[in-house]
């Protein structure tokens, strides 16, 4: 197994993953490799082969396990998801709705509402809205099924339409 990479290494290992300040539709997204070091410096990130097929990544409360098999935006929402864990004490699996928590405050992060706006103006599908905030699908989805009310103003939505 290899050796564990604390997050600054991790961060010369994958110089890639810091320069993410700067999305094709001119947005500032976080950082979360640099931006969050700070606050977990030593924190050991593991990279591994060994999770099961659909898990990203993993915590014990100390250290985090990210699959080796990510894409870079897979890879940046999966270490905010595990982050949120550490700030919340957690050191074990956790039950669906603390998870699907998790991933909602995970999304608000990684998805200020300006820059959703501007890729939502942008993309031509759910894909590509994904790939112009260097997030996943699946934390994309998450962002805009927990808009609220401002959210909503801000994107020119109703979420009270009926198709």
């Amino acid at each position: 197994m290899s050796p564990p990479i604390h997050l600054s290494g991790f961060l010369r290992a994958f110089p890639s993953l810091t320069n993410m300040s700067q999305t094709d539709c001119g947005a500032r997204t976080q950082r979360p490799w640099s931006t969050l070091l700070p606050a977990h410096p030593n924190t050991d990130v593991w990279p591994t082969n060994s999770l099961p097929p659909t898990v990203l990544g993993c915590t014990d409360g100390t250290s985090i396990w990210l699959t080796v098999e990510q894409t870079v935006a897979e890879a940046r929402c999966t270490l905010v998801h595990e982050l949120i864990h550490l700030e919340r004490g957690h050191s074990t699996c956790q039950p669906p709705d603390v998870e699907a928590d998790v991933a909602r405050e995970a999304a608000q992060r990684l998805i200020p509402i300006d820059e959703l706006a501007d890729a939502l103006t942008q993309a031509r599908s759910e894909l590509e809205a994904a790939e112009l905030l260097w997030v996943d699908v699946d934390t994309l989805r998450t962002r805009l099924a927990f808009l609220d009310d401002v959210e909503y103003s801000r994107l020119g939505l109703a979420h009270d339409l009926a198709c």
